[in-house]
């Protein structure tokens, strides 16, 4: 199978995971920063989608405001440091996965690197999926 083949055969969950709830929630405090991303990963054969926003709280705040979104959607958390609901959480990222359309997707929300001690700036949230199944720690989707 070429690499466009790879591809091809999963496009269509892009737009299932474009409608997925998850991506269309944010916090009050966010607001969205640019156009919504899209594509398909050749080399290992994934789609995803994704939206960056800019943030004026805690990334303790925006991380436990998905987590509560999507443990309530029902997404099962992959990582094992789930922020609590503490504004002194260190966590800078999450993952969480859930079956779509007969396989694994992954949420990804991530702060931004550069943002400073414990104040986000910037993060990002991703959904991706294969279409088949994925290791249990979502490999590179998480």
């Amino acid at each position: 199978m070429s690499d466009g083949d790879a591809c091809s055969s999963i496009k269509q969950l892009t737009s299932e995971l474009a409608s997925q709830r998850l991506l269309l929630l944010h916090p009050d405090e966010a607001r969205v920063k640019g156009d919504r991303h899209s594509g398909c990963n050749q080399d290992n054969a994934y789609v995803y989608v994704g939206r960056a926003f800019a943030f004026s709280g805690a990334a303790s705040d925006m991380l436990s405001f998905y987590k509560k979104a999507a443990l309530g959607d029902g997404w099962e958390a992959v990582t094992g440091d789930l922020p609590s609901d503490s504004s002194t959480s260190n966590t800078r990222e999450v993952c969480f996965s859930k079956a779509v359309k007969g396989g694994t997707a992954f949420a990804y929300v991530a702060v931004s690197a550069d943002s400073e001690n414990g104040s986000t700036g910037e993060y990002a949230i991703t959904l991706s999926s294969g279409g088949g199944e994925w290791p249990s720690d979502g490999g590179v989707l998480c």
